[in-house]
C-alpha cells in the first residue's frame, strides 16, 4: 500500500517570521521565501521531511496561491505535485498538465456569471467603502478588506450564498471561487496519477474541506477557520501554540510519518 500526504501550506506549513515568533531559536527554521526582505518560515525538521516525502512522491503540496503567488516560496522548487489556483492547475515534477487546465477552462467559460462578475456584485452590495484593494485571478477573486469590512464581514459571511460558487473568509481576505474548481476533485486526479491508495491530508480553512472528503484522515491545523468547524471526518486538531505555525506544520508531518511508520522519521 502506498500512502501519502496533501499539504496545504499556509497556516499550515508555513507562516510569517511575526507567526513564528515562539521560535526564537533561529536555528530551528528555515527561510522558505523567494522574495528578497519577505520572510516565509517553516521548521527545519518539517522542511527535511517535506523535501524527502516530495522524492519519495508521498507528496502533494496544494494551495489556493495562484502560480505567481506559489513560487514566492521556495517550496515549488522541492515539490513533485502540486496544486494551485485552488485546484485549477496541477503540476508534475515542475510542468503544468494542460489536459487538465483545458477542462477548467472549458468549464470556466461556460458560466453564466463568473467570478469576477460575482467579485463585482458582491463589492456592490456589501459596500466599496469596506473594501481595500482586490486580486482578480483567472478563475477567481479575492477581495481585501478593511479593517470595518473585516468586522462587517464577521457577522454577514454566514448569510451570503452565490449559487455555483463558494466562498471563505481568511484574515481580511474573502475569496470567491466557482464550485467546480475545489482542492478535493484536483486532489483526485493528482492521486490517481501517483498511485496512491492511503491518503492524508492537512489544512486549516474551509476550502480544504474538499481534501478531507476523499482522504482517510485528516489533519487540522488550528490556525484558521476550521479550528472551530465540525469536521464529520477522522481528523486530529492540533494544539495551537502561540506563535508558531511552523510547530503545527512539523507535528503534521512526524504524525504522518509515525501513523505510518515511514523511516523518515
Amino acid at each position: 500500500m502506498k500512502s501519502g500526504i496533501a499539504l496545504d501550506l499556509d497556516n499550515t506549513m508555513i507562516g510569517s517570521a511575526t507567526m513564528n515568533k515562539l521560535y526564537s531559536d533561529k536555528s530551528l527554521v528555515v527561510d522558505v521565501s523567494a522574495l528578497s526582505g519577505v520572510k516565509i518560515e517553516m521548521s527545519i525538521k518539517a522542511f527535511n521531511l517535506y523535501q524527502e516525502l516530495s522524492r519519495q512522491k508521498r507528496l502533494i503540496a496544494v494551495t489556493t496561491r495562484s502560480k505567481s503567488q506559489y513560487q514566492r516560496t521556495t517550496l515549488a522548487n522541492h515539490s513533485a505535485s502540486a496544486i494551485y489556483d485552488n485546484g485549477a492547475t496541477i503540476e508534475f515534477e515542475g510542468v503544468v498538465n494542460e489536459s487538465w487546465s483545458d477542462k477548467i477552462q472549458l468549464e470556466y467559460s461556460n458560466l453564466t456569471l463568473n467570478s469576477l462578475d460575482i467579485m463585482n456584485c458582491f463589492i456592490s452590495s456589501f459596500g466599496s467603502e469596506y473594501v481595500e484593494t482586490v486580486d482578480k485571478f483567472d478563475y477567481f477573486g479575492i477581495v481585501y478588506l478593511t479593517p470595518d469590512g473585516v468586522k462587517k464581514m464577521i457577522q454577514e459571511f454566514e448569510k451570503l450564498n452565490f449559487k455555483g460558487f463558494k466562498t471563505t473568509f481568511q484574515g481580511r481576505k474573502f475569496y470567491i471561487i466557482p464550485e467546480f474548481i475545489n482542492k478535493g476533485r484536483a486532489l483526485k486526479h493528482v492521486v490517481d496519477v501517483l498511485g496512491i491508495d492511503y491518503l492524508e491530508s492537512a489544512g486549516d480553512s474551509l476550502p480544504d474541506l474538499d481534501m478531507f472528503q476523499i482522504s482517510n484522515f485528516c489533519h487540522v491545523s488550528p490556525w484558521g477557520e476550521l479550528e472551530n468547524t465540525n469536521i464529520p471526518y477522522p481528523h486530529k486538531l492540533y494544539e495551537k501554540h502561540e506563535n508558531a505555525i511552523a510547530l503545527t506544520g512539523e507535528e503534521i508531518l512526524i504524525n504522518f510519518c509515525g501513523r505510518n511508520k515511514y523511516k523518515a522519521i
